[in-house]
């Protein structure tokens, strides 16, 4: 019981301390002069652009989509009050 008097103050202080902080797993750091600020940031924004074109769902899926939902609901009805 002595034993668990003396621990718990300590493992109580040591959750209180600040915790080391480390960067998230895709995270980067990069160091550049002034005079590039202007080509990072064009490439930042490439990237930026290239994930977002691999993520987007096409046009033709989405009208595709839009008139299967608009034919089933025309044929089946909707659950929804008019």
């Amino acid at each position: 019981m002595i034993r668990f008097v003396v621990i718990l103050p300590m493992f109580l202080l040591t959750m209180c301390a600040d915790a080391p902080v480390t960067p998230p797993a895709g995270a980067f750091e990069l160091e550049v002069e002034e005079t590039h600020w202007d080509k990072v940031y064009h490439a930042i924004e490439y990237l930026k652009h290239n994930q977002y074109k691999k993520k987007r769902t096409s046009p033709e899926d989405v009208i595709n989509n839009a008139i299967g939902d608009f034919y089933w609901e025309f044929e089946n009805g909707s659950n929804g009050s008019t």
